[in-house]
């Protein structure tokens, strides 16, 4: 028997291209800050009223719509005095 040669096996390494790393910034809208406050104060505001309506079961309604018919009644007549006092003033 003949020996033969084997050619020593040499691992094939594939080449990688190197692609350059750009770093990506990610685009943020600029949103305008005091609309954004503005809305959250008025939604405040809404869930303020709301929530004392419920708590109150609609006294408030009912007090103001008292205020209407008090409002809507005429201004007493104011009485006034014969006796004036001057006041001066001094500097």
């Amino acid at each position: 028997m003949a020996a033969t040669a084997v050619a020593p096996v040499v691992p094939v390494v594939p080449v990688v291209p190197v692609v350059p790393v750009v770093p990506v910034v990610p685009v943020v809208p600029v949103v305008p800050v005091v609309p954004v406050l503005l809305v959250e104060v008025l939604v405040l505001v809404v869930l303020v009223l709301v929530v004392v309506v419920v708590v109150t079961g609609g006294a408030v309604a009912a007090d103001s719509e008292a205020a209407e018919v008090i409002w809507a009644s005429p201004p007493p007549t104011p009485s006034f005095s014969t006796n004036s006092v001057s006041a001066s003033r001094t500097l």
